[in-house]
């Protein structure tokens, strides 16, 4: 799954083209990724930030599919924001809470955001295991179908080992982590493939025996403003892929791609419920469940739009890398 890592760390020594080929079809054929965000989220950053010893650690293990790792990135409301992060002898001492949606019920590592610092700019990227004394875990189901995570930490010790890069460098990383993670090919491919299937049922059924829903001008002309969504979104992604494959920033066109993405596929969700009437909420199992489910999985999966960031971070990002915009303090 990691043909974009260099073959000393164990990839495939390929760069973001053919890494985008695989997702791509791996999110076509519905295929589900070991690993994914070790693989499309922590890794990257390791590559682009971490020092020698921890790509050694934990790269190959990564693509391996040996550990997983979540990432702790929101705060929780009552917790007065990331956990905190005090210096002690050669390490740090955690407290606090923090929320992760992304496998943290089996997650070997945690990827993680905390304060280093009183200033609004101090914050830290640290590499926590998951087995480590003092750490809590509260799992509630998510609307997706998965789980997420608040995790709580009480006296947590890291050692200087587990910081990524230096001190009061995670804003940075945050901001920057656009342009060194994956393309957002294997989410468009997932849409794509629903999109075909949504596609070959309004032609292939008449409700009553008249005639096939795609017949229906307010049908075809929602699946016509849909094709052109998917068309979109495909060139947004790869315009990202090429942009990496050239070694140019691309944080704008990343966070344009995952705008995009997130919101065409409430659209075309929204669009299919639609069309399918009461139907589309049966899941798959269901009696008279159309397309395994599909649509009524992928609607869920579009109400989480803070997925990879919320929508309003994209458009400030934006605004602010491509458009050149102030930023606003107030």
């Amino acid at each position: 799954m990691a043909v974009g890592l260099p073959e000393e760390y164990g990839g495939g020594g390929k760069g973001p083209i053919e890494q985008g080929i695989l997702d791509q079809e791996l999110g076509y054929h519905l295929i589900l990724e070991s690993g994914a965000c070790g693989l499309t989220m922590v890794a990257p950053a390791i590559m682009a930030f971490g020092n020698k010893v921890q790509k050694n650690l934990y790269l190959e293990l990564i693509a391996k599919g040996e550990i997983e790792f979540c990432h702790g990135l929101d705060t929780v409301e009552e917790s007065n924001g990331l956990p905190s992060a005090e210096r002690d002898g050669a390490g740090y001492i955690l407290n606090g809470c923090s929320i992760s949606n992304s496998y943290t019920d089996h997650a070997d590592y945690m990827y993680l955001l905390v304060r280093t610092g009183d200033g609004f700019q101090d914050v830290s990227h640290v590499i926590v295991d998951m087995k480590t004394s003092g750490i809590r875990l509260e799992i509630f189901p998510s609307i997706n179908g998965q789980t997420a995570a608040k995790i709580h930490f009480e006296n947590v010790s890291v050692s200087d080992s587990c910081l990524i890069r230096e001190e009061h460098q995670g804003l940075h990383q945050t901001i920057y982590s656009p342009n060194y993670e994956r393309t957002g090919l294997r989410r468009y491919g997932s849409i794509q493939r629903v999109f075909d299937d949504f596609t070959d049922f309004c032609y292939g059924s008449a409700p009553d025996g008249g005639q096939p829903l795609a017949e229906h001008p307010l049908v075809r002309h929602q699946l016509a403003q849909r094709r052109l969504g998917m068309m979109t979104m495909k060139l947004l992604c790869w315009n990202v892929a090429w942009l990496q494959s050239v070694g140019a920033v691309a944080i704008a066109e990343s966070s344009a791609a995952l705008l995009f993405a997130s919101e065409e596929r409430l659209r075309f969700a929204e669009m299919a419920m639609e069309v399918l009437g009461p139907y589309a909420t049966l899941r798959n199992g269901s009696p008279m469940v159309p397309l395994l489910g599909n649509i009524e999985g992928i609607y869920r999966e579009s109400l989480n739009l803070s997925e990879s960031g919320t929508s309003d971070m994209h458009r400030n990002i934006i605004a602010q890398q491509a458009l050149g915009m102030p930023l606003n303090d107030m």
